[in-house]
């Protein structure tokens, strides 16, 4: 029987030795571009070998960037970024701490609710990649739009269903964690 990714994984969290290392790419812009001429179009470039193992989803305070303009972002922690060279990740413009101290400064919040936007999308784009399932509101165990007739749809709402329930339980975490500096 052929193990499936989530197969793998399941070994690797408990423990036990999996038949491949398990793997997730992420590539810059330039680099996806030159592997897409190698593969003759960014709609031939493999999406199974690029999708990885690993499921990214939500967002880390890091990983919001307010546009500036000319080029310039700003990052969850304040950081401003020049992407006039390197349009994916930029340059440091601006250094936050000038010294070396952490005094006055201020962490962004790891449980804002922005960091847990997208979660259940991302896992029925994950699940269902072809079917351009959406979610359109976080009503009672959740709504969905898109292709999803007959017994797919009652897969789907079952699925989507357990993603709420998880989102909720991320939030309820979240509410209920505090932090201490």
């Amino acid at each position: 029987m052929q193990m499936t990714r989530r197969d793998v994984m399941r070994m690797v969290y408990q423990g036990q030795r999996p038949p491949y290392v398990p793997w997730v790419f992420y590539f810059t812009h330039e680099a996806f571009w030159k592997l897409a001429e190698h593969y003759g179009g960014a709609d031939r470039v493999p999406r199974d070998m690029l999708g990885g193992h690993f499921l990214t989803t939500g967002q880390g305070p890091g990983d919001f960037f307010e546009p500036l303009g000319h080029d310039l972002w700003r990052d969850g922690f304040g950081v401003v970024w020049d992407r006039s060279v390197d349009k994916d990740i930029g340059v440091v413009k601006e250094y936050l701490l000038p010294e070396p101290t952490l005094a006055g400064y201020r962490f962004p919040d790891p449980l804002a609710p922005r960091s847990f936007e997208g979660i259940p999308q991302a896992m029925l784009d994950r699940l269902y990649p072809e079917a351009g399932i959406r979610v359109v509101n976080r009503g009672q165990g959740g709504q969905s739009s898109g292709a999803a007739p007959g017994e797919f749809a009652a897969k789907v709402n079952g699925d989507l269903d357990r993603l709420m329930a998880a989102q909720d339980a991320f939030a309820a975490a979240r509410d209920g964690a505090r932090f201490t500096t």
